[in-house]
């Protein structure tokens, strides 16, 4: 009840890094409401301990019902939790990740490609799932020149590194069942 109190206190969903130190977030609000504001934020024991307690800010406002159909809106589509409660940055990642629940295929969300010198120097590049060795990306925002850059690395990256790679293209989506072929194969 503490973090759906404390959004309706603010009118508006606050981002992951918000604080009481926040400028981005304290502008926003009313000088006569920060009062009410930061008793709530205390309460609530702060956007840190709900990342804690849910596993990230967004699950919490999902779990705590301040999410209409559990969803948010966010600059590159729609954040979501999928059927086994991973966090999906969009409606398509949701649907694949549905599809390997479905299949009852085990699968690590957001896992670490390995170390590179040139590519991935610091272990911080991620693909989107993970089936045993095999790396699973769904390349949504083609056709983006930054984007493009990012999905070409990580293509290198799969190949200088010996990495099994499935690529997921919006095409694809339609029968997930053929590009997942291989998955459903092993046991």
């Amino acid at each position: 009840r503490l973090i759906p109190e404390f959004v309706t206190l603010c009118g508006f969903i606050p981002k992951a890094d918000t604080n009481l130190r926040n400028h981005d977030f304290t502008s926003r609000i009313a000088h006569d409401r920060w009062r009410d504001i930061y008793l709530s934020y205390g309460r609530m024991g702060g956007v840190e301990y709900v990342k804690k307690r849910f596993g990230s800010w967004f699950k919490g406002l999902a779990t705590t019902g301040c999410l209409p159909d559990n969803v948010l809106l966010t600059g590159r589509g729609i954040k979501c939790i999928s059927k086994d409660g991973h966090e999906c940055n969009s409606l398509d990642e949701q649907r694949i990740d549905d599809w390997l629940t479905d299949y009852g295929i085990e699968h690590e969300k957001e896992p670490h490609y390995p170390q590179h010198h040139e590519l991935n120097p610091k272990e911080t590049l991620r693909a989107d799932w993970r089936v045993g060795d095999i790396l699973i990306e769904y390349f949504g925002l083609t056709g983006e020149e930054e984007y493009d850059r990012r999905v070409f690395n990580k293509l290198r990256l799969s190949k200088e590194t010996g990495i099994k790679l499935i690529e997921v293209y919006p095409e694809n989506l339609q029968n997930l069942k053929e590009k997942f072929h291989s998955l459903l194969e092993h046991p």
